[in-house]
């Protein structure tokens, strides 16, 4: 071989070998920077050390192994590229509104007068913030298309109703897992004023029910279209119909949803469903018949069917402005529930005359604290609501020193911008300290008054009480406007409490007997006892709570 060839042939060599060697200067490198312990353990070697020459060469034969540990674990833990959607196609049950059928059926639901939902239903027609609220976002659809006042801001100074704003009964971080049952929508729409007519699909002959109570929301009668035609303002419906279905019997994918009835037709007998989840499927027409089926499917949380739910929102001038306990009609089956809400006069802010709100100003009862108020329902039952007295609704707050108050009824943060609420909520509470100073000072076991709670940012703190004093727990800080802080004393919220668990005919006595408050401020009152006094009746009713 001459010199030119021996050459040529070590060339080649280095050629060859340039990977290899760059390959194992890395794989060096990488002991030194990343440790051994980095390297997966089959490429260990003794002791720690690293790798033989038969680990490297292991190494060099899994293409793209990773050896940084941290690589290696982000690879495992990196969600999958999931399949995503846009829609879904409607199955042959449902008619695409939109499609020149559903047009077809909307013009003839509009030649016999089914449109009498569908107007105010479209207008305040919205999409679903998350997957599971269904019933969430139908609630505030109707809420807004029965024009409820929430008398709390949404954004800047406008009250408007939204996903965030339904703070009775449940917690919505739990509904945005689980959703909602019938149930928990009943108690869901009274804590906000509605009147409900639910009904629960359990047998054949309630298909005329079910016609019958959308006729009643989406046709109008004679009646309806002479007020229509006579009144030049516009005209808000009076009932409103909510659906709650199995998916799957229309042959749509998923389980059990909430939908607005918003028109029906005549002449094909469908009915057209305003479906929230308008990232899945669009508003569409379903034969009637086909929607009743879809109610009769048992709920696996309460094993009862599912079914539907007239709402309505009256104002109605009266000269008293009581707001209404829940009540349910006991000549009816587990089929029927009839509900009715707060019932509020109509608003003349020229005259000063104030609306009870359907939202507390004061507190919120978590759905967390279900047991807790089931329990509180439980010793009132006990007692008898008639024989009831302050001693014991305080007696039971303050056992044992307990706190359990606030879990009950946690003080509600007030939008900084409200400053009429923030007002009237400094009026109701001073009122309510009031009445507990007028009961405290005519109990037999406790001679003294109670005092103003000192301002302490933490609970826990207490009053130095005497011998005779009854032992006040802590007060409690909330938030308000421009970063203050109000401070709640806890006899705020048993006093409250106690109003909520007495008949209706003593509060308003108690209210006038202790308080020098305005009529206003105890109308306001008496609706927030009365929204506590929900929250109590339907801790066991709930299937969240």
């Amino acid at each position: 071989m001459t010199q030119r060839q021996r050459g040529a042939s070590f060339l080649v060599l280095i050629h060859l070998s340039t990977p290899l060697l760059l390959l194992f200067t890395l794989v060096m490198q990488g002991c030194l920077s990343l440790g051994v312990s980095s390297l997966p353990s089959s490429m260990r070697g003794p002791a720690g050390r690293c790798p033989s020459r038969k680990q490297v060469a292991a190494l060099v034969n899994r293409t793209g192994a990773d050896t940084d540990a941290d690589a290696v674990k982000a690879k495992v833990n990196r969600p999958k590229a999931g399949v995503s959607f846009y829609k879904r196609p409607l199955p042959e049950t449902c008619t695409a509104f939109t499609s020149p059928a559903g047009r077809s059926i909307f013009a003839s639901a509009l030649q016999t007068n089914g449109l009498k939902s569908y107007f105010p239903l479209m207008e305040q027609f919205t999409t679903q913030s998350e997957p599971a609220f269904c019933g969430i976002s139908t609630l505030v659809v109707v809420l807004n298309a029965l024009a409820v006042d929430p008398r709390q801001t949404w954004k800047g100074p406008w009250r408007w109703y939204h996903e965030g704003m339904l703070n009775c009964c449940l917690d919505l971080e739990d509904v945005a897992k689980t959703g909602i049952t019938l149930k928990d929508f009943v108690c869901l729409a009274q804590c906000q004023g509605l009147s409900v007519d639910a009904t629960h699909c359990n047998s054949d002959d309630q298909l005329d029910d079910f016609r019958q109570a959308v006729r009643i929301a989406c046709t109008e009668s004679s009646d309806d279209l002479a007020d229509r035609e006579q009144s030049a303002e516009q005209t808000g419906p009076t009932q409103l119909l909510v659906a709650s279905y199995s998916r799957k019997v229309l042959g749509q994918t998923g389980s059990g949803h909430f939908s607005p009835i918003a028109a029906y037709d005549e002449v094909s007998d469908k009915v057209l469903i305003l479906d929230t989840a308008r990232f899945k499927y669009g508003v569409h027409w379903v034969d009637l018949p086909t929607v009743f089926e879809a109610m009769r499917p048992k709920d696996p949380t309460t094993k009862m069917s599912r079914g539907f739910a007239l709402l309505s929102f009256k104002p109605i001038a009266t000269a008293e402005c009581g707001p209404s306990l829940r009540q349910e009609d006991e000549t009816q089956d587990d089929t029927k529930v009839r509900s009715s809400g707060l019932i509020c006069k109509s608003v003349n802010t020229a005259r000063g005359c104030a609306c009870p709100q359907p939202v507390s100003l004061l507190f919120r009862s978590k759905m967390a604290a279900g047991p807790l108020r089931r329990k509180y329902k439980e010793f009132v039952n006990s007692i008898g609501a008639d024989a009831l007295t302050w001693e014991d609704v305080y007696g039971y707050w303050t056992k044992d020193g307990e706190m359990d108050v606030w879990r009950v009824l946690e003080p509600l943060s007030l939008a900084n911008d409200c400053e009429e609420d923030a007002r009237r909520s400094a009026a109701m509470r001073e009122a309510l300290l009031e009445v507990a100073k007028a009961k405290m000072k005519t109990t037999t076991e406790a001679k003294a008054t109670v005092k103003e709670a000192p301002a302490v940012e933490a609970a826990g703190a207490t009053d130095a009480a005497g011998e005779d004093e009854m032992e006040k727990p802590a007060a409690h800080a909330c938030s308000k406007l421009g970063g203050d802080s109000i401070f709640f004393d806890p006899v705020n919220a048993i006093c409250l409490l106690y109003l909520a668990s007495v008949p209706e005919c003593r509060r308003k006595a108690e209210l006038d007997s202790s308080s020098g408050a305005s009529k206003n401020t105890k109308e306001w009152l008496l609706n927030e006892a009365n929204l506590v006094a929900i929250a109590v009746d339907i801790s066991d009713k709930t299937t969240l709570g």
